[in-house]
């Protein structure tokens, strides 16, 4: 080794030379010493000529023996870093990176043969074996890291694909940190692991995030993330649309502020315990306040998730809109209270009509005896106050049976096109007097009111009992408010109208500033013969009686009502379409006389003899029959001298209609006017409707009669 060519040494190493590898044999070791030495000592002779031979020796001397110890110190260490490189899961490595482009692993672990399945001595001087193994879609992006790190020397860090012979496509992970060297390459010190399995966990992960995100957003019902405290961590697009807010608007509020008041003190008690594991979670239906004020109905399902540890960091929740199914069964329940009250009218509504006759048969005996008596005494006969006691008893027992029919839906009705607001106009004096001066009384008309089709003397038992009812209600000072509207009846606000159907309507209201109504009360208000009041002032008719009417006329009536705060009842009737008839006449105050012929056909004898003896009183000639046939007989005997037929809707054999039609061919143009106690059902069914003949319901007094015959006789 002493007699190596030093100037070819010199040539071919750096100083101290570049071809010292700790990592070669130590034969090789020893010759790297001495070169070392030679070099040592040629440059020593070159800067000093002073030196005798035995110094130099001495210098080389020492300098192998530095030499030898750093050698021992290396074959020391050598097992442990062997030990860990082998250890480490992932390749060790160093990777040169020459300007002209050429690289390779100087130095690369035993563990490239999982990495890249290629052994160590095949990539010290070219690794393009391993640049061949990247994955074509990877490749370009990796070699393009590399590029940056040279150049701006950062820290290295990749996660690329490879493809290998045997093992396929795998996933690895470099981290490198790069030093410059001085003939302008980099090396870089560092690590390769195969991260497949972490991929692959990651990417079930991203699969599984993106499912849930997926099913999360794209849901048909609302979902939220909900925290401990109870706010909304996120919402899905759902639940935005469904509570009318943007998504970051939501994102952070508190459940109770979309929450309905009164439902949430019973959801907050099953979200606390919900929190305190008692349960894994819940469903409520509950009510939803959305941005805009309106109230839905929501199916609530809340479900908490649990860590690790067995904490709930959040719960999901599912809202469904469950507002249509409310709503119907809203109304299944108020059509099943319809019915069940409807029953309950129809089995009243039999018995008063099925007494209807007879009685109302006995109350016009008594009434037109009495008003005959009336008429026949002078106004000081001591007897007259005894015949105004009969006759206001009969007459309240007419209105009785009259309530008893129309809460029914059987009263005898004459319905024509009338405005409210004129009906309004012409009974203020009479409401004024049922009010009271103690309250005051209100009216609030609407302009351009639409006309509605219903009885005009119906729109005054429902303004009396109404009036009535709210006066009951003010124990002492108030107000009573009467008001007309058009309405337009939506699902929105159907229940303010007693669940009115879709449509337009002319409303009716009666308020009051009176104590109010409890729940349990205004459920029951329209039932027949309920009554608050005490024994013997109250029939409990009064209220049903407007119930009654109200739906007679294809109309609704809504309660609006709290303990305290007074009480409103809101009645519409459905808008007419055609044209509005006259105003209602005005009562007439005397009896109107006339001279014509009359055929009166009545088959209860007693009525018979009075009605007869009335109209003769008022100058008519009156030609009477118990029966129809009779009246056909006297009409053929008669027929140049008959004006008008006179008769009973329901008779044995004929009944009214049948009579008149039979009367017309033996005296043509004849004037009928029909009359009947029987309830309006009853003589429709026989063919007369009193809304398309001349009708007068007994019992009647004198003067609705000859006003009602007068009227007959007189019109064009």
């Amino acid at each position: 080794m002493m007699g190596r060519d030093r100037a070819t040494d010199h040539e071919s190493a750096s100083e101290y030379g570049d071809e010292w590898n700790l990592g070669s044999q130590s034969g090789s070791r020893e010759h790297a010493a001495q070169g070392v030495i030679d070099n040592g000592l040629s440059r020593q002779a070159q800067s000093s000529r002073n030196f005798s031979q035995e110094t130099e020796y001495a210098i080389a001397a020492e300098i192998a023996a530095a030499v030898r110890e750093a050698n021992a110190r290396c074959d020391a260490v050598r097992p442990l870093l062997e030990s860990l490189a082998t250890r480490v899961p992932g390749m060790l490595y160093q990777y040169r990176y020459y300007p002209d482009g050429r690289s390779c692993f100087p130095f690369a672990s035993e563990r490239i043969h999982e990495v890249y399945e290629v052994a160590p001595k095949d990539v010290v001087t070219d690794c393009s074996i391993v640049f061949e193994r990247l994955h074509r879609d990877d490749e370009a992006r990796v070699r393009a890291s590399i590029i940056k790190s040279f150049e701006a020397l950062t820290p290295w860090k990749c996660d690329y694909r490879v493809s290998l012979p045997s093992r396929g496509e795998r996933w690895l992970r470099g981290d490198a940190v790069p030093e410059r060297l001085e003939d302008g390459s980099v090396l870089w010190h560092g690590y390769i692991a195969d991260i497949t399995d972490q991929k692959r966990v990651e990417q079930a992960l991203h699969e599984s995030e993106a499912t849930f995100r997926a099913l999360f957003e794209q849901a048909g019902i609302g979902m939220a993330m909900v925290d401990p405290k109870g706010r909304i961590v996120r919402a899905n697009e759902k639940l935005v649309r469904l509570l009318g807010y943007q998504a970051p608007e939501l994102c952070g509020m508190h459940g109770r502020r979309v929450t309905h008041p009164d439902d949430y003190d019973s959801e907050k008690v099953q979200f606390i315990e919900m929190l305190e594991g008692k349960n894994s979670g819940y469903c409520v239906e509950k009510r939803y306040i959305r941005k805009d004020g309106t109230v839905i109905w929501g199916r609530l399902t809340l479900t908490a998730v649990h860590n690790p540890a067995g904490k709930s960091p959040f719960a999901i929740g599912m809202v469904e809109d469950i507002t249509d199914r409310k709503r119907a069964e809203e109304e299944r329940e108020r059509a099943e209270s319809e019915l069940r009250h409807a029953q309950r009218m129809d089995v009243v509504g039999r018995l008063a009509g099925g007494v209807a006759h007879d009685f109302n048969n006995m109350l016009g005996v008594i009434l037109g005896c009495a008003e005959d008596a009336l008429n026949r005494l002078n106004l000081d006969n001591p007897l007259r106050q005894d015949l105004e006691g009969i006759r206001s008893a009969a007459q309240r027992s007419a209105d009785l049976t009259r309530q008893l029919l129309a809460f029914s839906r059987k009263q005898t009705i004459v319905p024509k096109a009338i405005n409210l607001n004129q009906v309004l106009e012409q009974h203020q004096k009479m409401l004024r007097r049922i009010i009271g001066e103690r309250i005051r009384l209100e009216f609030s008309p609407a302009p351009d009111l639409w006309p509605t089709y219903i009885d005009p003397a119906q729109v005054d038992q429902i303004l009396a009992n109404l009036a009535v009812n709210a006066r009951d209600a003010i124990a002492d000072t108030g107000t009573v408010t009467v008001a007309t509207r058009n309405v337009r009846v939506d699902r929105e606000n159907t229940s303010r109208y007693g669940g009115a159907a879709d449509g337009e309507y002319v409303l009716l209201s009666v308020s009051d500033t009176g104590v109010g109504m409890s729940e349990e009360i205004r459920d029951r208000i329209f039932e027949p013969f309920f009554t608050t009041k005490e024994l013997g002032k109250g029939t409990g008719l009064g209220l049903s009686t407007v119930y009654g009417i109200v739906r007679q006329n294809g109309g609704y009536i809504g309660v609006d009502t709290r303990i305290g705060h007074g009480t409103t009842l809101r009645a519409v009737f459905p808008r007419h379409d055609g044209a509005q008839e006259s105003e209602v006449e005005n009562p007439r105050t005397a009896t109107e006389k006339g001279t014509e012929t009359i055929l009166l056909v009545e088959d209860e004898e007693r009525l018979l003899q009075l009605v007869q003896r009335l109209l003769v009183h008022q100058g008519y000639t009156v030609l009477v029959a118990s029966s129809a046939e009779q009246a056909v007989t006297v009409a053929a005997d008669k027929r140049d001298e008959i004006q008008l037929l006179l008769t009973d809707v329901v008779m044995p054999s004929m009944n009214g209609r049948e009579l008149s039609e039979r009367i017309r061919q033996i005296v043509p143009g004849i004037r009928v006017l029909y009359m009947s106690g029987y309830a309006g059902d009853v003589i429709g069914n026989v063919g007369v409707h009193e809304s398309a003949y001349d009708f007068i319901a007994k019992p009647f007094s004198v003067l609705d009669l000859t006003a009602k015959i007068r009227h007959v006789l007189d019109r064009e």
